[in-house]
């Protein structure tokens, strides 16, 4: 088992981390590649296809120029 120390220690490891340096994004600009992309790969829309391919856009916005 694991003491109450090793367990602080261990989160704090897990939870502080440097996030890595990100250009703003231009909510029109995914708003437009997401509504480009979904037209282009599904006959009909639905939110989850739409939520799904925005959070694509947001997590790697280099994978959708």
């Amino acid at each position: 088992m694991l003491g109450a120390d090793a367990v602080r220690i261990m989160l704090a490891a897990a939870l502080n981390h440097p996030t890595p340096d990100r250009a703003p994004l231009d909510a029109r600009e995914v708003a437009a590649q997401v509504v480009s992309r979904v037209a282009e790969t599904r006959a009909t829309w639905q939110i989850n296809h739409l939520r799904a391919e925005t959070e694509r856009r947001i997590r790697c916005p280099a994978a959708g120029a």
